[in-house]
């Protein structure tokens, strides 16, 4: 070659090295994120801004308890998806995913049950707040010689009410309080009382 064609040879294998290099970085980009399903995958756009943190979520999730990430990122409503950080998302779920392996009853619960009934972290449009912690340590000694979760549910509902000092009031801030709402003030009207017994 002639020493005018030397610069175009640098900066053609140049090139071929930028695009190879892209190419690596995108089949390990699409390789972090093979394990979950064309639902999620369709659901991220809909988290805006707030896209990275749902991948976070998702990547930084153990593998036994990847199912159940999935299972809220695919049916969380936008305002959820474009606002929860991933420290929620992943403490939510590691914490239920930790209880529910933990239950003596967990053989006896389905899938579907478990993913639908366990796994989300808020009833209904309540405000998003990070209870399972809280809430755990209130309830586990109620349970803990329970064997089936009817036992555990009715511990929890005769008992709950009167531990936390929360009581029927129209008086309450607006019908769909979190249980922490309640909790601040003693009032909860029918959907305030569910959301917190369901919690």
């Amino acid at each position: 070659p002639s020493r005018r064609s030397l610069p175009s040879l640098a900066v053609l294998l140049g090139s071929l090295a930028l695009g190879a290099a892209s190419m690596v970085t995108a089949i390990q980009a699409a390789d972090a994120k093979a394990w979950w399903s064309e639902t999620v995958e369709r659901a991220l756009p809909a988290a805006g801004t707030n896209q990275a943190a749902i991948v976070r979520a998702l990547n930084e999730i153990p593998a036994p308890r990847r199912e159940a990430m999935a299972f809220l990122v695919e049916n969380m409503p936008t305002r959820d998806l474009s606002t929860l950080s991933a420290e929620f998302l992943l403490e939510h779920v590691n914490l239920a995913c930790e209880a529910f392996d933990q239950a003596p009853w967990r053989d006896k619960v389905p899938k579907e049950i478990f993913l639908n009934d366990i796994v989300p972290y808020a009833s209904v449009t309540e405000r998003r707040d990070a209870w399972r912690r809280s809430m755990r340590e209130i309830t586990l000694p109620l349970i803990k010689d329970c064997r089936t979760p009817g036992e555990a549910a009715r511990q929890i509902n005769e008992k709950i009410f009167g531990i936390v000092k929360v009581g029927y009031s129209i008086k309450r801030k607006r019908p769909d309080q979190s249980h922490a709402e309640s909790m601040e003030t003693g009032m909860a009207t029918c959907t305030g009382l569910s959301v917190l017994a369901a919690s």
